[in-house]
Formats: structure tokens, sequence, C-alpha cells
């Protein structure tokens, strides 16, 4: 049973509502829980919010490359804005692959430091 149940219950309760201060008391916690469950969604919402948006980035940033694969950390650098990090793209773009919308595959690339390495590059299906 959670609080809400308890608290409901409670306020349902003629004796135990009789008493002004328990009954002040069981309306504060029901209103504190209904703002707390409302700042709940209001973060639930942003959050997905913000998710959206990176996965429409990193699809924007892979259109400018039609037909290429490209590593995250040029998708990264391409994006750049703070907060975006290699782990939040990768998240996003595994998510565009199970979708179909991007293709995953490992390549070769040459980085600005003048290595090359293995890595996923992605690109739109």
């Amino acid at each position: 049973m959670t609080r809400k149940e308890i608290l409901t219950k409670m306020s349902t309760m003629p004796a135990i509502m009789a008493d002004s201060d328990v009954a002040a008391f069981v309306d504060h916690e029901l209103e504190a829980l209904a703002v707390k469950e409302q700042k709940t969604k209001d973060r639930a919402a942003a959050k997905a919010k913000d998710v959206r948006e990176l996965a429409s980035k990193c699809l924007d940033v892979l259109s400018n490359y039609e037909g290429q694969y490209i590593p995250i950390e040029t998708i990264v650098s391409e994006i750049n804005e703070p907060g975006v990090t290699n782990g939040r793209v990768a998240s996003r773009l595994g998510v565009l692959v199970k979708n179909g919308k991007v293709a995953k595959a490992e390549k070769t690339f040459a980085f600005e430091d003048g290595t090359k390495r293995r890595v996923s590059g992605y690109k739109i299906v």
C-alpha cells in the first residue's frame, strides 16, 4: 500500500478526520504528494523532449553526409552543444539503428590528430 493510498483511506474515515490537526495533516500530505507527482511528470516530459531533440540533431548531421559512414566523434563535434557527449549520442544512435532509420558498420576513420582507428560509423538508411 502506498503512502498516497493510506492517506486517501485515512481521509475517508470520519473518526480520524474528526480531529482538525489530523485532518489538516492528511490534507497537507495529499497536496504535497500531488505537487511531487506533477513535478516528476514535468521532469520526465522535459527529458523525453531533450532525447527527441538530440535524436533529431543526430539525423540532421547524418543527412549532411548522405551515404557516408560518420563516427560518433564527428557527430558530437558538429552538434557542438554543452551536455552532448559521445555516450548520449551513441545511445540515441543505438535507438535509431534499432528503429531502422540509421545503419551502423565498423569502419576505419582518420582523425584530426593524425591517427587511424577502427570505430563504429553511422549513416542514414
